[in-house]
């Protein structure tokens, strides 16, 4: 895979939050993914199709998810409910959306997100490489999994 599409999410990441978490969150360095295994305990799949294809997850604890969603939702949330899984799956779909913009090819259409609770398994496309980008917050940490290969 190639960093034309590693850069956007990074963009994209930071971009969301400056504007709508109101916290820092800085990068670690990319790497393939050896497990195949989501990082944390909810992960939200976003599948793409068109010039590249496969699926970039968004993997977190279950303290950062309550972090995120309380500060999109404007309310302080302490459980896993149905708004904060609506909030976690929004998140996912900033991040890939506004990346989408950005990647090199505009022939790319994203699905809606979908959440995966622990445990998981394996939710990557089989075949295809996933790297992984480590975000660390002062909430907690999280990762943007790229699992993406040319055409579809």
């Amino acid at each position: 895979m190639n960093a034309a599409y590693i850069r956007p999410v990074l963009a994209a990441v930071d971009k969301l939050f400056a504007t709508m978490i109101g916290m820092s969150a800085s990068a670690g360095k990319p790497a393939f993914k050896k497990d195949k295994q989501p990082s944390h305990d909810i992960t939200s799949r976003i599948d793409l199709s068109g010039a590249m294809s496969g699926a970039i997850c968004v993997s977190m604890s279950r303290e950062l998810s309550l972090v995120l969603s309380s500060r999109l939702l404007g309310e302080d949330k302490t459980a896993l409910d149905s708004d904060c899984m609506d909030a976690i799956k929004e998140f996912a779909n900033m991040i890939v959306g506004n990346a989408k913009s950005e990647f090199p090819d505009d022939r790319i259409a994203i699905t809606p997100p979908t959440l995966h609770l622990e445990p998981a398994g394996d939710i990557y496309p089989r075949g295809v490489m996933v790297v992984s980008v480590p975000f660390q917050t002062p909430g907690g940490s999280f990762t943007v999994d790229l699992a993406l290969k040319a055409g579809g």
